[in-house]
């Protein structure tokens, strides 16, 4: 299993709660992407849009990472316009910097009266002054404090995770220090061939999203985190193409309609869905690499 701090990445850092770069919340915590508002800046409403795991190009996204980015850069831009009555908004990627190769966006403010001379690509000369011309990490806090609130408001509750674990009763903040944000304490492992297969086939089959993954030279990957609902799968392909077959209980709303989109997905049919001796009505399908995975649904009591 590869090195996951990615010690020098200070993106991939603050995303696991370790070091922080905003001095604010962050503004959107959702299935692929962070919303985060950009420090040291003298622009109020600065905003960053960083993918959660480690990736540098766009031809690395997934489609699911693009589609949530797609709606992002609306809600975010909706957002700086109702917060800061900008005439337009910049959105810019190069992920250039040294040490900052780290996918990210910019969301950036223009207003009106911007002097011509920082307008367009100039306008980079607001990032990273000086801390006395920095807006105060104080009204950075209470901007996303806000921007949360109108980003929720047209997004939804679900559509953020830290939101969910809050409407679910859990505290997001007591996992960060030991473990990252909205992990589960145990998560399977499995050892496949053609992990990116197998990435595929659970976000067709049970709506899984890519936390993070790395990937050798050779297209192969090395680790990868997938989250089904609530929980973390992780994989990973061994340079010789191995695989030690496993299997993997999940439960869903639907088990008819998860066992049914499985098997479309290229899932081999194990069990259909029945019940037995217990209370879960239970499906089996086999998926790439080996792994069986076992779909329930709770139906009776006990």
């Amino acid at each position: 299993m590869p090195d996951l701090s990615q010690p020098e990445c200070p993106v991939c850092l603050s995303n696991s709660g370790d070091a922080r770069i905003s001095p604010g919340e962050p503004i959107y915590d959702g299935n692929h992407w962070v919303v985060e508002h950009a420090y040291p800046t003298s622009l109020l409403g600065w905003c960053v849009i960083v993918l959660r795991r480690h990736a540098e190009s766009l031809h690395d996204l997934t489609r699911s990472e693009s589609a949530e980015l797609g709606t992002l850069q609306w809600a975010v831009s909706k957002l700086l316009h109702a917060e800061t009555d900008c005439l337009k908004e910049y959105s810019v990627f190069f992920s250039e910097m040294p040490r900052f190769s780290h996918l990210h966006f910019h969301m950036i403010p223009r207003s009106a009266d911007l002097d011509p001379e920082l307008r367009g690509g100039r306008i980079f000369a607001h990032l990273k002054v000086d801390e006395e011309d920095a807006v105060p990490g104080s009204e950075i806090a209470a901007f996303c404090v806000r921007a949360r609130e109108r980003l929720l408001e047209m997004l939804g509750p679900r559509a953020d995770s830290s939101a969910r674990l809050r409407d679910e009763g859990s505290a997001p903040e007591a996992a960060t220090g030991w473990k990252p944000r909205d992990y589960n304490s145990a998560s399977p492992y499995l050892i496949v061939p053609r992990a990116s297969e197998v990435i595929e086939f659970l976000e067709a089959g049970f709506g899984a999203s890519v936390l993070r993954r790395f990937d050798r030279e050779d297209g192969s990957t090395a680790h990868a985190e997938v989250r089904v609902d609530d929980s973390v799968v992780m994989m990973g392909s061994p340079p010789d193409g191995s695989s030690e077959p496993a299997h993997v209980h999940i439960y869903v709303p639907d088990v008819d309609a998860a066992y049914a989109a499985a098997v479309s997905a290229g899932g081999e049919s194990v069990q259909e869905p029945g019940r037995r001796d217990d209370p879960d009505r239970r499906a089996g399908v086999r998926g790439p690499g080996g792994t069986t995975w076992w779909i329930s649904t709770r139906v009776g009591d006990g």
